[in-house]
């Protein structure tokens, strides 16, 4: 199979993600299986493929096992000879399978380690002209869809569908990621402010006995509290400004 030779010297490598053991190794070797199965045009078989991988994934699921996967993946979205959709459809598959295995765990070691690639994953699977209008609605509708309702790829979402809206214009995004889809609008009537009283220019001004004290600089001399005795008027040099002659 000619589209699979880039998986061929990907193994003479040296930066190799290198198994724990035999078993992890044939894991290795039966997920790069199903990608290479998944590299067709027979719906049924791509399918069949694409779902084998997903399972195998399930089964790496120590730091080697899930750097081949992800490494594996982005040899699909990056060799010209292969089609690049699979590696989209292979990721969606691993979530998937990890969500109904209830292993919230293994999914978010997933995610962590692919989100740094999923922007690029999906620009490229859109690039050929003939499968662009078609690769666009699945992605959108079938796929980020899901994503965006399941809290899948959060912070990756706005930037793919922004990529694929641009390529293909006249796909129209479902509801799910059009903007504020989800949000309850609010019920409550804004509030009025309250009437604030202007504050009199005697109590404003600075007093003996601080900002309101209740004293007046008028000449008059203080101004009685609520209540209290008059006090008498202040002697007239007390009132003369500092270094006036009395």
């Amino acid at each position: 199979m000619a589209a699979v030779s880039a998986f061929d010297d990907d193994w003479l490598r040296v930066d190799l993600p290198w198994a724990r053991n035999k078993k992890e190794l044939k894991d290795f070797e039966r997920f790069d299986l199903a990608l290479r199965g998944a590299q067709t045009d027979s719906k049924e078989t791509l399918s069949k493929n694409i779902n084998l991988a997903a399972k195998v994934a399930m089964a790496l699921s120590s730091t080697p096992g899930i750097k081949h996967v992800v490494r594996r993946l982005c040899l699909v979205s990056k060799d010209p000879a292969m089609h690049k959709e699979t590696a989209v459809y292979t990721i969606d598959s691993i979530m998937r399978h990890a969500a109904n295995a209830r292993d919230e765990e293994l999914r978010k070691r997933y995610e962590r380690h692919l989100q740094i690639h999923l922007r690029n994953m999906f620009k490229r699977a859109i690039r050929a002209d003939l499968t662009r209008h078609s690769l666009a609605e699945t992605f959108l509708n079938k796929i980020l869809a899901k994503w965006k309702e399941k809290g899948w790829f959060v912070n990756e979402i706005e930037s793919i569908v922004d990529v694929i809206t641009k390529a293909a214009p006249d796909v129209e995004k479902p509801d799910q990621l059009q903007p504020g889809y989800g949000e309850e609008p609010s019920d409550e009537e804004p509030m009025e402010p309250e009437p604030v009283e202007p504050v009199k220019a005697e109590l404003a001004r600075p007093g003996p006995g601080g900002l309101g004290s209740g004293w007046s600089l008028s000449g008059s001399g203080a101004v009685a509290k609520a209540g209290a005795p008059p006090t008498p008027a202040q002697p007239a040099f007390l009132m003369q400004p500092p270094g006036t002659p009395v």
